[in-house]
């Protein structure tokens, strides 16, 4: 048994005379117009390929670093995320504030206890994203903030020799002070 709309007709392509063959019913829809599968690629106004994110690399790059710090805000991410919120409404809002993700860069806050929205977010080396987490100790050095790895070269130290005055108690002005010191009775004394 055959209906009408499983019966096909015998058509030529407008704009090369190919011929080819299509359902009535859809014969019918378009107006008696039909274009062969290359001519209508041809006459495509977009190419193949669109322009959403999923077909551009860069917004592609800045959509993952999106979704990843939402996903963390929103799991809480072991206890670490939990007070932390999410506060961009949108990819949108986010390429306004900070622009496209650069190639070897991640999302990063600049106050780790602050929230992930306006004026708190920039795009950041790895080595800039390990010098900005919590467990880092961040010392004043020439009247600048950095954390000890960095002020232990600019000052020349070593970082455990830092870490060890930092740990004995040792005050600000003197931590960064050349010799050798030692902790003894609440007071820090140079060794001769």
């Amino acid at each position: 048994m055959s209906n009408a709309n499983s019966r096909f007709v015998s058509v030529q392509c407008q704009a090369c005379n190919c011929p080819g063959e299509i359902r009535i019913d859809q014969y019918s829809r378009r107006d008696g117009i039909w274009h062969c599968r290359s001519c209508a690629f041809k006459g495509r106004k977009n190419p193949c390929k669109g322009t959403g994110v999923k077909n551009n690399s860069d917004l592609l790059r800045t959509r993952n670093s999106f979704d990843k710090a939402k996903y963390r805000c929103k799991t809480g991410h072991g206890g670490y995320y939990k007070n932390i919120e999410f506060r961009f409404k949108s990819l949108q809002e986010l390429i306004d504030e900070i622009g496209i993700r650069p190639v070897g860069m991640s999302l990063d806050r600049i106050d780790n206890f602050g929230h992930y929205e306006p004026g708190n977010v920039k795009w950041s080396t790895q080595k800039e994203q390990n010098r900005n987490t919590r467990r880092n100790v961040i010392v004043e050095y020439n009247g600048e903030k950095m954390c000890l790895t960095d002020a232990a070269k600019a000052s020349g130290l070593s970082r455990s020799t830092l870490e060890k005055r930092i740990k004995a108690g040792c005050p600000d002005h003197l931590l960064f002070k050349k010799g050798r010191w030692r902790y003894k009775n609440g007071r820090i004394a140079e060794i001769a």
